[in-house]
Parts: C-alpha cells; structure tokens; sequence
C-alpha cells in the first residue's frame, strides 16, 4: 500500500461515484439496519437508515453540503450509541459481557485515530484500487462496535 502524496485531477476522479471504496464500505451499515430492526432497537433501526443514505449520497457525489448532512447523521448515531452504551455497562454481569463493552471501546478508540490523524482523508493506492482506504475502515470499526451495542 502505497500514499499518495500529491493527488492531480486525473487520480480525483477515482474519489468519485462507482470508483470510491468508501460508497461500498458504506454498505457495512445494512447489517446495522439489519440487527437492529431484529432486536426492536427502532432509534438505532432510524438511524442507520438515515446514516447508509447520506453516507451512500455523499461518498457517491463528494457535495460539500451533503458531508454535512452525513456528518450529522453521524454524530447522531454516535450519541445515541453511547447512550445506549452507557446504560447496558450497567447491566453487566457475565465475562462476554465486559468483553464485548471493550471491544466497542476499542472500535471507537480506532475510529477516533484513524479520522483525528488523518488517515481517513488519506488517498491510497491499494492493489490498483486508489481510495480513501482507511476511512473504510472506520465504516467496518463503526458497523462492528454498534452491532455489538444493539446485541448486547
């Protein structure tokens, strides 16, 4: 994997649409839809609708405005998350469960580095594929640790 330290017009281009990793990576939240309309958590189930359509929106068309408008989708699903997080910490009462609390305290920590540093607005050229690659990987920390929070 290799960073691209300047990005000229042509390779922008992949940032865009179909091309961007970041519009498949968004995917990862269906199974967030999924689980949570299983569990009848109907906040989380709003939410990450709302969620995969600004996310899919603007990673497909990179519109200023619709960043925004994910952002806040974003933050929203953030704060209901860790209310909902904070109220099952005090229901613990088996190992797995505690277990499974510091793995989503571990997916938010990654998430925090990997966008507070940077690497989320990285473009890389992974195996051909040139991408906001990292930032993928906050979709798939993020998916994860709210799964576990709805489950739990």
């Amino acid at each position: 994997m290799t960073e691209i330290n300047s990005i000229d017009s042509t390779d922008m281009i992949h940032l865009y649409g179909f091309n961007n990793p970041c519009f498949y990576s968004s995917l990862f939240f269906i199974s967030n839809i999924i689980i949570a309309y299983y569990y009848e958590e109907y906040v989380y189930f709003t939410l990450f609708s709302i969620l995969l359509s600004t996310s899919l929106i603007f990673h497909y068309t990179q519109n200023k405005y619709m960043g925004i408008i994910d952002k806040l989708a974003v933050y929203s699903v953030v704060l209901y998350g860790i209310y909902v997080y904070s109220g099952k910490c005090d229901k613990c009462c088996f190992l797995y469960h505690y277990f499974c609390l510091w793995i989503v305290f571990l997916a938010l920590l990654g998430c925090i580095f990997i966008y507070y540093t940077g690497l989320s607005h990285t473009p890389v050229n992974f195996c051909g594929i040139f991408g906001n690659f990292f930032h993928s990987i906050i979709h798939l920390l993020a998916s994860i640790g709210h799964n576990i929070i709805i489950i739990l």
